[in-house]
């Protein structure tokens, strides 16, 4: 095993890091290097998917849903580094600005990839995703103090890790023999649906939603209460994640 870490996702993830950090600023938008590179994302991405149980066990659906955003980081760079060509030199560079030394550059380059790779969203800069929630709908310039900022999302933590664990709680306690294979199809059997099944099918399907919220907000909030704690500047860099119930009146808003 010790001879193949190299192949340990772990290794695989921070070696993506890096090179997404490379070509975001250290190539030109048409550079040949970056559709090469998406070719080694999918490549890693796959021989990460393929490997991955070999070094997590047992693989659990936490584990899952964060092997889940290799994937996601391939797709990242596809948008940003082929469809939008976001480069250094002509989001950030001027040309009547004084010549540089090469350390300031490369440190101004370096943090520019870093931005473009990591921030997922892209708060604040020219590639920021549509739709993004406000702290306020009413006053989309709001944004609150960095200390009750802190305080919040660490009662948000709490209470998502006591929801989550309710939740997978309630879900090993349901009757297991309808976790079965021959239960899947429903259609085609539902004379012999029982109230047991559909209760637990319900059941199942509302607490396993509800873990995926608390597992989703309870991380957002961990991250942006330490980051906010570090930096209380950095209060306008963790707009909410999900919107306010209010606006949850459809499907589609639900969902976002």
């Amino acid at each position: 095993m010790a001879c193949r870490l190299y192949l340990h996702p772990l290794v695989i993830s921070t070696a993506q890091q890096f090179f997404f950090i490379y070509i975001a600023g250290f190539t030109s938008c048409t550079s040949i290097l970056r559709p090469i590179g998406f070719i080694i994302f999918l490549i890693s991405t796959f021989v990460a998917l393929a490997t991955f149980e070999d070094f997590v066990e047992p693989p659990g659906w936490v584990s899952r849903a964060i092997i889940s955003a290799f994937p996601q980081i391939s797709l990242t760079y596809f948008e940003r580094m082929i469809v939008r060509k976001i480069a250094y030199t002509e989001d950030r560079e001027k040309k009547d600005q004084e010549p540089q030394s090469r350390t300031a550059e490369f440190r101004k380059r370096y943090v520019f990839g870093q931005e473009v790779a990591s921030s997922m969203r892209g708060l604040g800069t020219p590639w920021e995703i549509r739709n993004i929630h406000h702290f306020d709908s009413q006053d989309p310039t709001y944004v609150p103090a960095a200390t009750p900022f802190v305080c919040i999302n660490l009662l948000k933590v709490l209470l998502c890790y006591f929801v989550h664990k309710m939740c997978i709680t309630t879900q090993l306690s349901l009757d297991q023999q309808y976790m079965a294979p021959n239960y899947v199809p429903i259609f085609r059997r539902v004379s012999e649906v029982t109230l047991a099944e559909l209760q637990v099918r319900y059941i199942a399907t509302v607490t396993t939603v509800v873990s995926i919220f608390c597992f989703i907000q309870g991380g957002y909030s961990l991250a942006s209460a330490a980051s906010v704690t570090m930096n209380p500047k950095a209060v306008k860099d963790w707009r909410p994640i999900f919107g306010e119930l209010t606006e949850s009146y459809c499907l589609r808003q639900f969902w976002s």
